[in-house]
């Protein structure tokens, strides 16, 4: 089956057995298995064998406690590492599926690539013993097998369609009494399957919960006291704040749905109060989806609606390196703070954002004075943002890159990138030369690079005298600003470089990783994108790379991540953005 549906209107929920601390031997299901796999073993991998653990492991499980995966063409073409992820119970992989795998391998895009990738694992395990026959593939006793799929297709299905045969292997595998797990991404396949009574799933390895998603700032409620202290002495131990790092079930749940509202609608969920002399004046709190004590994003567990804990119940609010703390008195919520904490010191420190503007742009609320600290902080080398059409990422992250690299001269280059995606029917091929035809494609980074530069470049050579795409030729031309498609970026190394790359809600998790890596020595990268935005059709909110990136990077030193939740661009782009 080679079809990959992804239903964009729900993010998935998490299975009660995903919330499992860690899944006892034999009992995961593959959902756990696939979530919760070996260190050796996680989506970011390579497909080695899992390392040994303290205590070997039998080398074949009780057959009672063993499941069997079935797994569909689209798992493996979505992560080629797949069949790696379901630690003692064995991977069943009917013999079409190979079939279909040999149409993908001569693709150039992601199928094609993990399609070759996962041939050349099969062809190494059947090194090891006769793969209909079932082979191990790690030490915990785990196998694969090919399974023939000569068993006769389920009545009222359809003898031809590849997906049918597939899940009739696992049909006949259900009637031989083994506990039997259909694995699939789409969507109509998982129907199907429960509709002849077997158990099925999405596969959810690399996936990430969207309403709970690390947005990199939380709401703290504080003594009026700790505010002063911060701004008096300029930094706060994180321990004096430890006490009010709490939330309850009911403000936990509150919040995220706030957060998921915002996300959506790009709807400011309270009214903005106003700083008094703690270096956020003008900005509040606006579109931060908090009320009260409530936090989003932060990294608390969800809540299932039928837990029968109270919800006066106190639950700690994790805090990451690089993260933003907005800091409320609890007697003048007028009375606010805004700080970050700095590294592994164990400091946070007041954050006021910028005097003056950045290449003529100044922050309009809170989430865009913490975006703005990241970018220009140089000890931070990898930022992301996200936030929905207009909140700013996209300008802010060039405004950015121009002041550090034509202004103050940190960087030797600004490089700008984005994926080549189009929306809707493609237009087929463009005339011209690359540049030329690359023209087209980066015609939303021109937009703004003309916004910077129509009233902004004054402090260019004769930067009056030229209109603003003159100005932006002279930039290229001199080799100051680089525009670049994604395509050519595979192999290179980009050293002292201010690096945007807009759209990455587009790009796969592997293409993520390609891209990180290029960078070089003295190089800062911003990845910018709108997850509520995916014109790829095999990735959604929860599945793309940057929402995989976001999460996998969150509490490194060298990394920070702001979500941005207000629409800035005009007051017709926030009236749609809400309503529309």
């Amino acid at each position: 089956m080679t079809t990959i549906v992804n239903d964009r209107s729900k993010p998935l929920q998490p299975s009660a057995t995903q919330s499992a601390h860690a899944p006892a031997p034999g009992t995961a299901t593959a959902t756990t298995a696939a979530t919760a796999p070996p260190a050796a073993a996680r989506a970011d991998s390579p497909p080695a064998a899992p390392a040994k653990p303290r205590t070997k492991p039998q080398s074949t499980p009780a057959k009672s406690l063993r499941k069997s995966f079935v797994l569909d063409t689209n798992v493996l073409l979505h992560n080629p590492n797949a069949i790696y992820m379901f630690q003692e119970h064995e991977v069943v992989i009917p013999l079409i599926v190979i079939e279909e795998l040999d149409r993908f391998k001569k693709n150039n895009d992601d199928t094609g690539r993990n399609s070759r990738q996962v041939i050349r694992e099969f062809d190494k395990l059947r090194q090891k013993g006769k793969l209909f026959e079932g082979v191990v593939i790690n030490d915990y006793g785990g196998t694969l097998r090919i399974d023939r799929g000569d068993q006769p297709i389920p009545a009222n299905l359809g003898i031809d369609p590849a997906d049918n045969k597939i899940i009739a292997v696992a049909h006949a595998l259900h009637q031989e009494g083994k506990h039997t797990i259909f694995i699939t991404k789409d969507i109509n396949a998982r129907v199907k399957g429960d509709a002849l009574g077997l158990e099925v799933e999405d596969f959810e390895a690399d996936r990430v919960d969207t309403e709970w998603m690390y947005t990199g700032y939380a709401d703290v409620s504080v003594p009026g006291e700790l505010i002063d202290s911060l701004y008096n002495e300029r930094q706060l131990p994180l321990e004096q704040l430890k006490p009010h790092l709490f939330t309850t079930r009911a403000a936990q749940r509150a919040a995220a749905f706030g957060a998921a509202t915002a996300r959506e609608r790009s709807k400011d969920a309270d009214p903005a109060p106003q700083d008094s002399g703690t270096g956020v004046s003008g900005t509040g709190v606006s579109g931060t989806g908090v009320s009260g004590t409530g936090v989003s994003g932060t990294g608390v567990s969800p809540v299932s609606p039928s837990s029968a804990v109270e919800d006066d119940e106190r639950l700690e609010i994790p805090v990451f390196t690089n993260q933003f703390l907005l800091l409320r008195d609890q007697t003048d919520e007028s009375h606010t703070g805004l700080a970050r904490l700095l590294g592994d010191t164990g400091h946070l420190i007041p954050i006021a954002g910028p005097r003056r503007p950045i290449f003529g742009v100044m922050a309009r609320n809170v989430q865009q004075t913490m975006a703005l600290d990241i970018l220009l902080d140089d000890e931070i080398k990898l930022v992301t943002m996200i936030g929905s059409a207009g909140s700013g990422k996209t300008l802010l992250a060039l405004a950015a890159g121009m002041h550090k690299t034509f202004k103050d001269e940190r960087y030797e280059k600004l490089l700008v990138a984005r994926p080549i995606m189009p929306l809707g029917r493609d237009i087929g091929y463009l005339p011209g030369d690359k540049e030329e035809k690359l023209e087209m494609w980066m015609q939303p980074i021109f937009d703004n690079l003309a916004y910077l530069l129509s009233t902004r470049g004054s402090h260019l050579d004769h930067a009056e005298s030229h209109t603003t795409e003159q100005r932006i030729k002279q930039l290229v031309s001199g080799g100051k600003l680089i525009l670049e498609a994604l395509t050519y970026i595979r192999g290179r190394s980009i050293p002292h470089q201010f690096m945007v790359v807009d759209e990455v809600q587009n790009l796969t998790p592997h293409e993520v990783k390609t891209i990180v890596s290029r960078v070089g020595d003295g190089t800062k990268i911003v990845l910018t994108g709108d997850i509520n935005q995916i014109d790829n059709p095999y990735l959604d909110a929860s599945s793309n790379g940057l929402s995989y990136l976001i999460e996998r990077m969150k509490g490194q030193a060298v990394s920070g991540h702001i979500t941005l939740l207000k629409t800035e661009r005009s007051s017709l782009a926030s009236l749609a953005a809400e309503i529309l």
